[in-house]
């Protein structure tokens, strides 16, 4: 506990005769008016008493005490003192009870007469005195879930401060208790959290110590919506939603062309049904660009979604939930505890964004914030998924997310995070091959790669004797035909392309044009997947004649540092260390070979390759593809 600057814990009340004529004692046999000289009286404290000074000038025959606890009403006597000669007397008083508050009156009977004469009343506090209120409190700050208050400390033996908040029922309920300062005129601030957001809350401060605690002045603040960011707009974009009164929206946008009238469309959801317009103009000169609507007769809880639209232009989507009227304090906004957070937002590619998500909930609602203009946009509305991927972006720009989940009073938004779209070049495109022949045209394909706008493909047809058939094109999808020459043996190259640059090559080669049906290309096994030792490639005609696998001939002649297993499809090279079919490089897998891989010497195509790679003795093993040359017939 803090010094007091008073020379004495108690505090004592001192009043006048005529003040204190209510005070005089009942319930004793005494007459209280002065009838000879009355004596003084005055009170200090002691640790655990009250101290009562009596003085008179005259020669007593009589002396005593009345005492009245204010919590009872009334005087009573105390005690009867023994007289004495000095005119000077003492009592302590220790049957009281700090904190609470009594008043004294002595009686004195002088020397001849018959009737005493009564001091004047004096009351006091046993303990330290009630430290002073706290003064200038005030609201200093508001955001979404919060509110930061501050006041200045009156008081210099406090030993804390309680701070409260009052409920919808008008009770004060305890939120913090606050340690003393070091002095008066100490400037001092605490913040609230976990408030529900655009919602009125007020709150008392009181200083404390062991004697009790001061009056509470009392401060009010309003919590803010949802993070706003100030948009920059080319002609009509969404500023924000508030939530003036129960059941009722208040749509805010920007509009920066001339226009003079706008129509606010409110649709159910993300659905395309329109429940209700509402129209709004503004022929002021000039025209300020902020404009608003309020639309009421809304259900509490249930998704809406606006758009505003003016002559010829309108904005994106922006939704938001109404609320109910609050009864009681258990009606709030989703907890923390039942609402998704947003935990990162990384690139997916060049073109889209994964965000992963904390705690995910069923009804979800996914915004989405441009970062260069601070244009909202409401991009979905999910099912609880924790990770979602934003599609179709541009590249190399920051996007920003936050989500939100509601109830029938409110909402929670989650923390915004922003994330990059890459500027990175494709990815090489993988499994080039023939999908078709037919007379002199081969048709190819490949799988798609990460970041590639386009494929740049070239081919070159050789026959000796006869002059190269040479070409390229630039392909946007993942399939072209290339028409060649008879009797030509063709090797094809594609290459991912974007803005940012081109993949290495991916090669096929030893394509022969017109030799009876007989397709024969060159290929390679390669991972299933990545960290995995099976390897795979899949063989299929695409569209045309069904095909038939007739054979495999593995590249690589006696030094090349491995074997290749052949395995049957649907096994792993994991649990199959000596099963299926070894080939040893420049040899071929035909014949029974296929037919104890796939049940038939020629199997009818599509069919996927497996093996496994095994290394010669003393040869590392590693995971690079394997050469194959594949033959199948139409």
């Amino acid at each position: 506990m803090k010094s007091s600057l008073r020379t004495s814990w108690l505090v004592a009340a001192l009043c006048a005769t005529a003040a204190c004529a209510l005070e005089a004692p009942s319930g004793v046999d005494e007459a209280t008016q002065s009838l000879g000289f009355p004596p003084s009286v005055t009170l200090t404290s002691q640790a655990s008493s009250i101290r009562l000074d009596i003085s008179t000038e005259r020669a007593l025959s009589s002396l005593y005490l009345n005492r009245m606890d204010r919590t009872q009403g009334y005087y009573k006597r105390l005690t009867t003192l023994a007289v004495n000669g000095t005119g000077r007397y003492v009592y302590d008083d220790a049957a009281v009870v700090s904190g609470r508050e009594y008043c004294y009156i002595a009686v004195a009977t002088e020397v001849g007469q018959t009737t005493g004469a009564s001091s004047a009343p004096v009351c006091g506090v046993l303990g330290p005195p009630l430290p002073a209120a706290p003064t200038g409190f005030a609201l200093q700050h508001a955001s979404e879930r919060s509110l930061t208050l501050g006041f200045t400390d009156a008081s210099s033996d406090e030993t804390s401060f309680e701070v409260e908040q009052q409920s919808l029922s008008g009770s004060w309920l305890p939120v913090y208790s606050l340690a003393a300062s070091a002095g008066a005129g100490t400037a001092r601030s605490f913040t609230v959290y976990e408030l529900d957001s655009e919602l009125s809350y007020c709150f008392r401060v009181r200083a404390v110590n062991g004697n009790g605690s001061s009056a509470g002045p009392v401060a009010c603040g309003r919590t803010l919506g949802a993070q706003a960011w100030d948009p920059v707009v080319s002609n009509i974009g969404f500023i924000t939603i508030l939530h003036p009164a129960p059941g009722q929206l208040l749509v805010r946008w920007l509009d920066t062309t001339a226009g003079t009238s706008w129509t606010v469309r409110v649709f159910d959801g993300f659905s395309s049904t329109i429940l209700t317009t509402a129209s709004v103009t503004d022929h002021r000169v000039p025209r300020p660009q902020a404009q608003a609507a309020t639309i009421t007769g809304l259900t509490p809880g249930r998704l809406y979604c606006f758009t505003v639209v003016g002559s010829g232009y309108g904005s994106g989507r922006l939704c938001e939930v109404p609320r109910a009227a609050r009864t009681s304090d258990a009606d709030r906004e989703p907890s923390a505890a039942a609402s998704a957070q947003l935990m990162a937002v990384t690139p997916a590619s060049n073109t889209s964004l994964q965000l992963m998500i904390a705690n995910p909930q069923p009804g979800q609602v996914v915004e989405r914030i441009y970062a260069s203009s601070g244009q909202r946009f409401t991009w979905k509305q999910d099912t609880g998924s924790a990770t979602i991927t934003d599609s179709s972006l541009s590249s190399g720009v920051t996007y920003c997310y936050r989500l939100w989940t509601y109830n029938s009073f409110g909402s929670r938004y989650s923390d915004i995070l922003c994330g990059a779209t890459t500027t990175l070049p494709p990815e090489a495109p993988r499994n080039l091959r023939v999908t078709s022949k037919s007379g002199t045209q081969v048709s190819i394909a490949w799988d798609s790669a990460r970041n590639a706008t386009d494929y740049s493909v070239t081919y070159t047809g050789t026959r000796s004797g006869y002059t190269d058939h040479d070409g390229s094109r630039t392909v946007s999808g993942t399939a072209t035909t290339i028409n060649g020459f008879d009797q030509y043996t063709y090797c094809f190259q594609v290459r991912s392309r974007n803005a940012y640059g081109s993949s290495a090559p991916i090669e096929l080669c030893g394509i022969s044009i017109d030799n009876g049906g007989v397709v024969s290309y060159g290929a390679f096994l390669t991972q299933v997947a990545a960290g995995q030792t099976t390897f795979s490639h899949r063989v299929q005609t695409g569209v045309g004649p069904a095909g038939r696998l007739t054979s495999v001939a593995v590249a690589g002649n006696g030094f090349t540092p491995y074997v290749v297993q052949f395995i049957p499809p649907g096994q792993f090279c994991e649990n199959n260390p000596s099963g299926g079919v070894i080939v040893e490089p420049g040899q071929t897998l035909m014949g029974s070979g296929l037919t104890t891989l796939f049940g038939s010497s020629e199997p009818a195509l599509p069919a996927t390759l497996f093996a496994c790679k095994r290394p010669r003795a003393g040869a590392g093993n590693n995971l690079d593809p394997m050469g194959i040359q594949v033959t199948y017939k139409q």
